[in-house]
């Protein structure tokens, strides 16, 4: 009976392990991360389905501590962002983010910025099955 109750509990911690949950893994992001740093409060991740179109903005975290967010379409004629960056695992609910360069392209003025800002610590809360939102914890002065 202890044995049981144990694995439960691993079970149940486990699941609540969403800040590892997003790496290696393609996610749609409601926005690209760095383009505009004054609204990076919050992210909202949702996993992408398969049988869906490859448009719209993505994320991928890398097993190297890695991230790249970029803006994808169909067709070419639009106007393509991106965005690359590190990110930290602090503990299971808690990532840390970091944006190096924005990049846009296109059909649109096209530039590149050396950003190298911290974002900050962000709180990995699960909304539901499909969704991860990144909300930034406040940093005290």
């Amino acid at each position: 009976m202890k044995r049981l109750f144990a694995i439960l509990i691993l079970i149940s911690i486990s699941s609540f392990s969403f800040a590892q949950d997003l790496v290696k893994d393609h996610w749609s992001i409601d926005k690209i991360i760095g383009q505009n740093l004054n609204d990076t409060d919050s992210f909202i991740l949702t996993q992408i389905d398969n049988n869906k179109g490859s448009e719209g903005h993505r994320i991928y975290f890398e097993k190297n501590g890695a991230f790249s967010c970029y803006y994808s379409a169909q067709c070419g004629n639009d106007c393509f962002s991106q965005s690359t960056g590190t990110y930290e695992i602090v503990d299971k609910e808690h990532l840390k983010l970091f944006v190096v360069e924005y990049k846009q392209f296109g059909f649109c003025k096209s530039e590149t910025l050396k950003l190298n800002h911290d974002l900050g610590i962000y709180f990995a809360v699960k909304i539901n099955d499909t969704e991860i939102k990144l909300e930034r914890v406040p940093q005290s002065n």
